[in-house]
């Protein structure tokens, strides 16, 4: 295997590695968000606060070059 897709591929391993750990340090503030909506008699959904952090995350993944289609996929 030629050295430069070698060195690509370990390149997206890492970043794949990192975006493992973000969304696992996002699902542990998710989880604390729930514990604070049941201690507090909150409603779990807030679907204003979802539409705005969704139509964010569009802005953002547009932003980028990215698909909206891949924020839903992520954050739906």
């Amino acid at each position: 295997m030629p050295q430069s897709l070698q060195r690509m591929r370990q390149q997206i391993d890492k970043i794949d590695q990192e975006l493992i750990k973000v969304l696992a340090k996002r699902f542990i503030v998710t989880k604390k968000v729930g514990q604070y909506k049941a201690n507090n008699q909150l409603p779990v959904q807030d679907k204003a606060r979802e539409r705005e952090v969704f139509l964010q995350r569009k802005s953002w993944a547009k932003e980028n070059g990215l698909s909206e289609n891949l924020v839903k996929d992520i954050f739906d």
